[in-house]
């Protein structure tokens, strides 16, 4: 039988998603940075904060350029 799937994992990137505005903000960076940075367009990118559904591709390049 496989191990099974650790759902904290998934509890977490909601988590990230819901707190993203703060998140960034705490990192002194606003939305544009993120968006000219990630080249995630503008429209797109404020439809995903206001719903929550970046993918995990979209999460790690925001996460990379919040990290540098």
């Amino acid at each position: 039988m496989p191990n099974r799937i650790n759902i904290e994992i998934a509890r977490a990137f909601f988590e990230l998603q819901k707190e993203l505005p703060l998140v960034i903000r705490s990192y002194g960076m606003t939305k544009s940075y993120i968006v000219r940075e990630t080249g995630i367009p503008r429209t797109t990118f404020d439809r995903k904060i206001r719903e929550k559904k970046f993918t995990a591709d979209e999460m790690i390049k925001i996460c990379e350029v919040i990290n540098r």
